[in-house]
């Protein structure tokens, strides 16, 4: 499913509500691509949420935001095979080994010596002790990850527990029980988190979510802004964010990118003292959105950075550390002794490359152009190229995702004098007994989320999966243009039944009856996308999913904009609409016919067409596993060929 990049890169930059946008479309998908894996309704919602989660976190690695849908299906793969090896696993315990629910603490003044009492403990023990207790984890996947017998681990829980009991025992005049000891474990945690920033009292805590290895801990002011820190089971600092909202932030004193830099570097030393031994300082990159530059240091192999490894720091021009990073120092991984020539990929590439010529969207922030705008371009049909650099036969190195040819019909005819100047609620479907719960600003656009009134939230637990609960379970959310005033998409979360059993042709009829209220003057160059397998058409779902592409007057597919519309088999209603951006004015002053001839564009690719090495993680493998890969890019750029300018003959190029 096609993203919409700005979208993206909001939720690359730390955005909650554009990562909740990006992830709404792709839930159902997410859970019957599960279902495919584990084979049961109760293990795939587990992998989605466990997915989405771990999406959440780090979002902020993903370096492309076209690819978000693969990389975030990646994710779920990987979850899956976790999941199944999990299930594969039986393991006896004994009533006092497995705690799964923590007591409240009666005295305030535990969280004193919880320190203490965990310094008494070799780093074996509190490594044993945390995974056991703190994250649930069977004695067996213990042992494995520590490299030891399972013996041995339960040694080192027996001596770590009587260790702890003892110390506090002691200092607290009290004799403490196992309960208690863990519970302090975690409540040390938040303690932690909270000195590494100052949280204002009117924030409130929305997420404390613990994990395999982490513990996410996030407070929030509606109207103010988020603020999130993560601790490994060290309690020491892999991610930070504190997206604030200030008015005065673009008056106050501009500092130079080498102060910033300087800034970054202090922070990074003051959480993780060696890091510049394994770390180099790499490159920055200007956030205009944000008045800030971030600050890449990287783990360098054969010069080359080491993808999810390293750390990025984003500081704002007061010099306030906005934004850390920590992935870590990763394994050298095996350097090839022999490369494939790169003389081999470009004649391997130039054979089967091929344009197509469409009007696409062009970003200033994402592309290397002036200004946003929607241009006739030559579209190329690798992409992205991707070669391993160890491999010396081109055709089993190539690794691409297949791209199908996509098929269109025209509409059917239809009537363009339905009257459409409805309000935004009743087009959208929102009733009387529901209210509008929050409003924001998003530049071009207003988001607005309503919900029945009187709805509650009763579940105590703020875990990740309680807190996307509460944002957004039996919700409706849209975002409405302000140019316009018009719905450019929605979503509803509220499960909406009723007794219609509406076929494929009927919800068809619906979804046209729709767009003459949304997009009445788009009508005519609009086509259906006919889906190309039977996956994409479920007969036993309650939902229907319709695609349709924009085309101009002289029949060219306007490559990013694809309208989606989820039409409920059940009520009739529309469930989901995500519209375009364009406009018809747009589409009329789109130049009729390329200047540049297929030929004369795949010359101007030639001329530009390089492969540079980069390190790449494998996130379908369960253990960490990098591999040397040869990337095509713009020979004077490096980055990316995006497409080559039908009309100028520029080459548009990606910025990172």
């Amino acid at each position: 499913m096609k993203h919409d990049c700005m979208t993206v890169e909001k939720a690359i930059n730390g955005d909650v509500e554009a990562f909740e946008e990006c992830i709404a479309a792709e839930k159902q998908r997410l859970f019957y691509k599960a279902l495919s894996y584990v084979g049961n309704k109760e293990d795939a919602s587990d992998a989605v949420q466990e997915t989405l989660y771990k999406a959440f976190l780090s979002i902020g690695q993903l370096q492309n935001p076209q690819y978000f849908s693969t990389w975030l299906f990646k994710i779920l793969i990987r979850e899956c095979y976790r999941l199944q090896k999990k299930r594969n696993r039986l393991i006896p315990f004994d009533d006092d080994e497995i705690i799964r629910r923590l007591e409240q603490p009666s005295e305030e003044e535990k969280n004193d010596h919880v320190s203490d009492a965990l310094s008494k403990l070799t780093l074996p023990q509190r490594s044993a002790i945390v995974l056991f207790y703190y994250y649930s984890f069977p004695i067996r996947e213990i042992a494995d990850m520590m490299k030891k017998p399972e013996g041995t681990v339960k040694t080192l829980l027996h001596r770590a527990r009587k260790t702890m009991k003892t110390h506090l025992t002691a200092v607290m005049n009290k004799n403490m029980n196992v309960t208690e000891v863990i519970y302090l474990v975690k409540e040390e945690l938040e303690k932690i988190a909270r000195s590494l920033v100052q949280v204002p009292q009117d924030f409130r805590k929305v997420i404390e979510n613990y994990e395999e290895d982490e513990a996410y801990f996030s407070w929030m002011e509606e109207e103010k802004g988020i603020i999130g820190v993560k601790l490994d089971t060290e309690g020491r600092l892999t991610y930070l964010t504190i997206d604030m909202q200030k008015e005065d932030q673009n008056t106050a004193p501009s500092l130079s990118v080498e102060e910033k830099q300087a800034i970054a570097e202090r922070y990074l030393l003051q959480h993780y003292p060696d890091a510049l031994q394994h770390f180099t300082y790499h490159h920055v990159k200007e956030l205009k959105e944000c008045n800030a530059a971030r600050f890449y240091f990287e783990q360098l192999v054969m010069g080359i950075p080491l993808s999810a490894a390293g750390s990025y720091i984003d500081v704002n021009n007061s010099g306030e550390v906005i934004l850390f990073n920590y992935k870590g120092v990763k394994a050298v991984p095996p350097i090839p002794k022999q490369l494939i020539l790169k003389e081999n990929l470009t004649e391997h590439v130039l054979d089967q490359l091929y344009f197509e010529l469409v009007a696409d969207q062009m970003h200033a922030e994402i592309h290397n152009v002036e200004e946003d705008s929607l241009r006739l371009v030559y579209l190329p049909n690798l992409v992205p190229m991707k070669y391993r650099a160890a491999d010396m036969n081109p055709e089993s190195a190539i690794e691409q995702d297949e791209k199908i040819r996509e098929v269109t019909r025209p509409l059917p005819s239809l009537d363009l004098n339905v009257q459409t100047e409805r309000p935004v609620e009743e087009i959208i479907g929102i009733t009387d007994t529901m209210e509008k719960l929050r409003e924001v600003d998003w530049g071009e656009e207003i988001g607005i989320v309503w919900r029945e009134r009187g709805w509650n939230f009763t579940n105590e637990d703020l875990s990740f999966e309680s807190y996307l609960k509460e944002r957004t379970e039996q919700t409706v959310k849209a975002f409405i243009s302000k140019e316009t005033g018009r719905v450019r998409s929605f979503m509803w979360f509220q499960k909406r039944t009723g007794s219609l059993q509406l076929g494929h042709e009927a919800c068809f009829e619906k979804a046209l009856h729709f767009l003459q209220l949304v997009i009445p003057e788009l009508l005519p160059y609009v086509q259906y996308i006919i889906p190309q397998n039977e996956e994409e058409v479920r007969e036993n779902e309650t939902k229907e999913f319709f695609m349709f592409r924009l085309y101009n007057d002289h029949g060219i597919p306007v490559h990013s904009e694809v309208i989606n519309i989820a039409v409920n088999k059940e009520t009739g209603q529309i469930d989901h609409y995500s519209g375009p951006r364009i406009t018809v004015q747009q589409l009329k002053e789109l130049p009729h016919e390329p200047v540049l001839s297929p030929e004369q564009a795949f010359e101007k690719f030639k001329e530009h067409l390089d492969f540079q090495l980069a390190w790449e993680k494998d996130y379908v493998e369960e253990e960490e596993v990098y591999e040397l890969v040869y990337k095509a890019c713009d020979r004077y750029t490096k980055t990316a060929i995006r497409a080559i300018d039908a009309v100028t003959g520029e080459v548009i190029c990606n910025k990172e």
